[in-house]
């Protein structure tokens, strides 16, 4: 069920890094950013295709075949 995807290429690399496992603290050590940042990029895939949570973005990312 592939459908259009409103993520930039950034969200579709947070969702990457949290299926394979990785922490917010995690991505944003890799990346050298600051926390925040990755959350700020984690409330707009939340915004962005109405979820309340991670775990829930990856779902619809996978489902969706996004990611």
């Amino acid at each position: 069920m592939n459908t259009p995807n409103p993520l930039s290429p950034r969200e579709l690399h947070v969702l990457r890094s949290f299926e394979k496992g990785l922490s917010t603290k995690e991505i944003a050590k890799e990346w050298g950013l600051h926390v925040g940042t990755v959350s700020a990029h984690i409330r707009l895939i939340h915004a962005k295709i109405g979820v309340q949570t991670i775990t829930q973005a990856v779902a619809v990312a996978i489902r969706k075949e996004w990611i």
